[in-house]
């Protein structure tokens, strides 16, 4: 998982995980189950990470495995983080909390990592400061792998948009030269992702538009969809500060579809929040008889329309049904509909005036 090879890393775990499943007995299946839910979540398989991290955080309960206790519980907070179950993800950073301080050491590091994403989920620099602190109270743990945890990224993170450039410049030169070094994709992904956001914050949108475009040009030889999601939108955002809205829209849009399929609704709505922005208009939204649409809301709106159900629209799509639901809830409240009947008239009405009630 460390040196990137996630596929390598699925087919090991899956021996150990396998023989859980089959209910052999194994001497440690917590860590097999976190670290396979770790390697998933980069990989995309979110549903597959969520089952496998929660499988490893019942057997550390009923197994009375306190040890396995704060890596189980951050293991299971990426994708609840992610997809926005605030109340899921804040459980289980308290509880990786609560045994960082029985145990300390690298329980803290990964306590730190689990806040640092929910913030990042969130929006909430302060709040990843706040896991930061954790981490950078015990002992450092710097040569393990900096992304595989993301109390680090995420620490860069929120020192750029707290204005603290400085710090993060001096942090982000560390991660970049282990990232170097390694030359792991989910390291270079993450380095270059935060050298783009500092640029931009440093008023130097020539390097930011360099090293983002190189960046999601660079082979894919891993998936990575989360990372690499981070890196479309940022570099949708300082195409738009270069006043390149075409082009910004297009990497907004990569961007809003990779979330989509992975149910990441926090990140789905900041894609929107920046395809409504002043300049960015989604390239299919824009119609007079349905105002205030997004393109994804329209175009989720038009198909359960023509009567197919979420699960349906979501397969067209290429969206989880939670996704869906999501757009056209908004839809609803924007169109001042209540129900999928009315949504039907109202579409109607305006693709087809004079239609028979």
């Amino acid at each position: 998982m460390c040196a990137g090879d996630l596929q390598g890393a699925v087919a090991d775990l899956a021996l150990a995980v396998n023989r859980i499943s089959a209910g052999v007995q194994v001497r440690f299946p917590c860590p097999a189950l976190a670290f396979l839910a770790g390697t998933e979540f980069r990989l995309g398989c979110w549903d597959d990470a969520r089952g496998h991290a929660e499988l490893a955080v019942a057997l550390a309960g009923d197994g009375d495995r306190a040890y396995d206790l704060a890596l189980v519980h951050s293991a299971a907070v990426p994708v609840a983080a992610c997809r926005g179950d605030w109340a899921a993800a804040d459980g289980h950073v308290r509880a990786a909390e609560r045994a960082a301080r029985t145990f300390g050491g690298f329980a803290a590091i990964l306590a730190a990592s689990a806040r640092g994403l929910l913030g990042l989920a969130r929006d909430d620099p302060d709040e990843v400061l706040h896991g930061a602190a954790l981490a950078l109270a015990g002992p450092q743990i710097d040569h393990y792998e900096p992304t595989a945890l993301w109390w680090r990224p995420a620490q860069v993170w929120a020192l750029i948009r707290t204005g603290h450039l400085g710090r993060a410049e001096t942090i982000l030169a560390a991660i970049e030269a282990q990232a170097a070094r390694r030359g792991e994709a989910t390291a270079l992904t993450q380095a270059a992702w935060l050298r783009g956001s500092l640029a931009m914050a440093c008023g130097d949108l020539g390097q930011a538009d360099e090293v983002l475009g190189a960046a999601r040009c660079a082979p894919r030889g891993q998936p990575l969809p989360f990372h690499r999601g981070l890196l479309d939108l940022e570099h949708g955002r300082c195409l738009s500060k270069l006043q390149r809205y075409g082009a910004a829209v297009d990497a907004v849009h990569v961007a809003h579809h990779v979330f989509g399929v992975l149910g990441a609704v926090p990140f789905v709505q900041a894609c929107e929040a920046e395809l409504t922005g002043a300049r960015l208009r989604p390239r299919s939204g824009g119609d007079s008889g349905l105002p205030g649409l997004t393109a994804q809301e329209l175009r989720v709106a038009r198909l359960v329309a023509s009567g197919l159900s979420n699960r349906e629209a979501a397969a067209e799509l290429y969206l989880s049904p939670k996704t869906v639901e999501y757009h056209l809830a908004h839809a609803f409240t924007k169109l001042g509909v209540r129900s999928r009947h009315q949504l039907t008239t109202r579409i109607l009405d305006r693709d087809h005036p004079g239609h028979p009630a």
